[in-house]
Formats: C-alpha cells, sequence, structure tokens
C-alpha cells in the first residue's frame, strides 16, 4: 500500500535525523521497466529501493535456471498499464541514479518483488519488506522454490 503524505514526511524525517541529510523525494511519470530493479521515469533511471534482485549473470539450481529475466518478466506483467509513482529516498553514491520508494497505483513494487520471491530485503534498510521475505521463503516463491544464493552473497563470491 502507498504511504501517505504523513508516513512519507516521517520517512525524510527519520531518514534525515539518521544520516545527517534531507533526501528530496519526487513524484515521477511516465516509465519503463528496464529490468528487475529499474525504471526509466522520462530520462532517468531510478532504482527500486531496499530490494536485491538475483544478478544478471547468476543462475540458480546448479546453472540450469537463471530468474534475472523471470524477475524483470513479473515486474513488467505486475505494473501492467498502470502509471507508476516514485518518491527518492537518497541517490546512488556509484551510478548517480535516484534510489526510490515505487507505486504502481497505490501497490508498493518492491512489496511485490519480494513476496513473490523475485527479490531480497536490504537488510536492514528495509526491514519494513521482512515479513513479505518470510512468506515467499515459507511457501517458495520465486528464488526460494529454487536452490538459490542471495545476490549479494553470490556477488561477493565472484573474481
Amino acid at each position: 500500500m502507498r504511504p501517505g503524505s504523513g508516513w512519507l514526511a516521517a520517512l525524510t524525517l527519520r531518514l534525515a535525523a539518521t544520516m545527517g541529510v534531507l533526501f528530496s523525494i519526487a513524484p515521477a511519470a511516465a516509465q519503463t521497466v528496464v529490468d528487475a530493479d529499474t525504471l526509466k521515469i522520462g530520462d532517468q533511471l531510478v532504482r527500486l529501493y531496499g530490494i536485491d534482485v538475483p544478478d544478471r549473470q547468476q543462475s540458480c539450481d546448479d546453472g540450469a535456471w537463471f530468474p534475472r529475466p523471470r524477475a524483470m518478466a513479473a515486474l513488467v506483467r505486475y505494473i501492467g498499464d498502470r502509471k507508476v509513482e516514485c518518491f527518492q529516498v537518497y541517490t546512488d553514491q556509484k551510478t548517480g541514479q535516484p534510489v526510490s520508494l515505487c507505486y504502481a497505483g497505490s501497490d508498493d513494487l518492491q512489496a511485490f518483488m519480494v513476496g513473490q520471491g523475485w527479490a531480497w530485503v536490504i537488510r536492514p534498510d528495509t526491514l519494513k519488506y521482512i515479513d513479505y521475505e518470510r512468506q515467499a521463503m515459507a511457501l517458495r516463491r520465486g528464488v526460494h522454490g529454487h536452490k538459490c544464493e542471495r545476490a549479494d552473497r553470490w556477488r561477493r563470491r565472484q573474481p
């Protein structure tokens, strides 16, 4: 569910107090899904906040199953033709891209990706999605229905 203005203001103030920086939070307009965790809003690439999707080269089930394209397809289907709004939480220091909470209508895209097993929660950033992750694990959805390593752990092992 999309946060109301009170929730969003509280999040902004909490982040500002915690990190000493006030992040801009700006709504966005027309969009294209670029990848399993990235949208293109106008000319701007926007990454979904607080989730980690399988890496492009990452496979599961000993190389037999590649989840990234499936995760992207799931996000495309879920959004459909609905308008997406994004609220910037911060700017990624490496890429310069905004990292944002995004919603298709009132539906939280991050919650969908985690709840369907197409992404893992980035800890401790987004513990609000931890129950979605636990449910996806219990129901063996997406990556949790396969022998998949968390993307962050998989990346650390790569040369």
